[in-house]
C-alpha cells in the first residue's frame, strides 16, 4: 500500500508522522473516489473511478494544533481540495513551509485568490513549475525562523 511504502521510506528519520487521514475543510467522514491511477484519486469524481470509499477526515487546524507549533513542512497534493482546506484554516502560520501542487482545473478559484490566502498569512509564494492545469509551489513563512 502507499501508506506502507511511506512508512518504510521515512522510518530512518525522527519526527516524521504519517497518519491515514484525509485533510478536509471539516472533520468527520467523506466519500473519496479511488482512481486506477492513484495520483488521480480525489474527493472530486474525475471520470471512471474504481470505487468510492469512506475516509476519516480531519481539519488542517486540528493537525497543526496537535503538533503544538512544531511543524516545519506540510507537503500537499490534495487533488482539488487545496482551496477548501487552506481557506478553512486559521493556523496556516503554524508551519514554516508548505510545498505542493495546486490543481487549477479543480479548485474553483483563480491564482490570485488562492495565493492571497498564503500571502495574507505571511508567506512568500515561490512558483516551481507552472502550467494551465497545475502549479507546483513552495510557500515560505516570512515570520517563522525555525522550531
Amino acid at each position: 500500500s502507499v501508506i506502507a511504502r511511506l512508512r518504510k521510506h521515512v522510518s530512518q528519520f525522527e519526527n516524521i508522522y504519517i497518519e491515514e487521514k484525509a485533510i478536509c475543510k471539516k472533520s468527520g467522514e467523506s466519500i473519496f473516489y479511488v482512481s486506477d491511477r492513484s495520483v488521480s484519486s480525489s474527493f472530486y469524481k474525475r471520470g471512471a473511478e474504481l470505487e468510492k470509499i469512506k475516509v476519516s477526515c480531519e481539519t488542517l487546524d486540528s493537525v497543526l494544533a496537535r503538533a503544538n507549533g512544531k511543524v516545519r513542512i506540510v507537503k500537499f497534493d490534495i487533488e482539488g481540495s487545496e482551496y477548501e482546506v487552506f481557506s478553512s484554516s486559521s493556523k496556516l502560520g503554524n508551519s514554516q513551509y508548505y510545498i505542493g501542487e495546486i490543481h487549477w482545473d479543480l479548485i474553483g478559484v483563480g491564482r490570485d485568490v488562492f495565493f492571497a490566502l498564503f500571502e495574507e498569512a505571511g508567506f512568500e509564494v515561490n512558483i516551481k513549475k507552472d502550467t494551465n492545469k497545475r502549479t507546483e509551489a513552495l510557500f515560505i513563512n516570512k515570520y517563522s525562523h525555525g522550531t
